[in-house]
């Protein structure tokens, strides 16, 4: 029984082993193909100046590529270097002879295939080069400058980018270049692999952005009331007019005395009577008492 533990501990740890070597082993790849570098390769090109009838040649021009070691992602802008320069001597060759400041322009295609394989793009690439203060001869070769591209991935996954056709122009002055070869690689024959460099594209983070509803405060507008105004007209009659004046003879503030000033005799008047009483009351009086008094 203790035989049997030990024996499947045993087991255990070498399968954690094997497992933790398995998985170092997948790092160390994943990290391998992370980092991108060079190609260089000799490939067979078929050059040819574009009027009709001329002569193809078919030099063995030495191709390098080149992209940065790092992990880009979706994206993020790669860029990529394509230099046309091994050998050092140029197989091809001035038509005519050129002058100190002249320009020699190359233009070339760089093909990107994935992370799908069907999809495939055409990334331009470009360089120039000026032709030195002492000229150059007819027949003399030219100089292939580096050409630079930019490959942007827009999805994550493994992408493969190889030369493709380029061709060589020459200008003068401000005018146009005037395209001299234009050279695809040969389809047949040895050295028809083109340089080619493969991006293992990484998945962006995507930045979380605090959603936010402002709070607006909502104010509802007071309008003020208009105030109206109303206007009575009164018509009065004749009869009302006259009964308003007759009112009109109270004085007003006096005491209440039960009657007003067209309600009868003035009130003066009884005061006088009964002056006049009273005193008449005080003369016969007088008289009788005088009478009564000589008796």
């Amino acid at each position: 029984m203790l035989k049997s533990k030990a024996r499947r501990r045993a087991i255990a740890a070498k399968s954690a082993m094997a497992g933790a070597l398995g998985a170092g082993a997948f790092l160390a790849v994943s990290v391998m193909a992370n980092v991108a570098g060079a190609d260089t390769k000799t490939v067979s090109y078929a050059c040819a100046p574009p009027a009709a009838g001329s002569t193809t040649s078919t030099p063995q021009i030495g191709v390098t590529l080149t992209a940065p070691a790092q992990t880009p992602t979706i994206n993020q802008g790669v860029p990529l270097t394509w230099v046309n320069g091994t050998p050092a001597q140029s197989p091809l060759v001035a038509p005519t002879a050129m002058v100190s400041g002249d320009r020699v322009v190359l233009e070339g295609e760089i093909i990107v295939t994935g992370p799908n394989p069907t999809a495939t793009v055409t990334v331009k690439a470009s360089g120039v080069a000026t032709i030195p203060a002492v000229g150059l001869a007819q027949n003399n070769p030219l100089p292939m400058p580096t050409m630079l591209a930019t490959v942007t991935p827009t999805a994550s996954g493994t992408t493969l980018a190889k030369v493709g056709s380029f061709w060589l122009k020459v200008g003068s002055g401000v005018a146009q270049p005037t395209e001299i070869y234009k050279c695809t690689i040969a389809t047949a024959g040895t050295n028809i692999q083109p340089a080619s460099v493969q991006l293992v594209i990484g998945a962006s983070a995507s930045p979380t952005t605090p959603s936010s509803s402002p709070t607006t405060p909502t104010s509802t507008p007071t309008t003020p009331k208009p105030t109206i105004t109303e206007t009575k007209t009164k018509y009065v009659t004749p009869e009302q007019d006259q009964d308003a004046d007759e009112e009109s003879t109270t004085p007003k503030g006096g005491a209440d005395t039960g009657g007003g000033g067209a309600a009868g005799p003035d009130g003066r008047m009884f005061v006088l009577v009964g002056s006049l009483m009273v005193g008449a009351a005080a003369i016969g009086g007088l008289f009788l008492r005088r009478r009564a008094i000589g008796r």
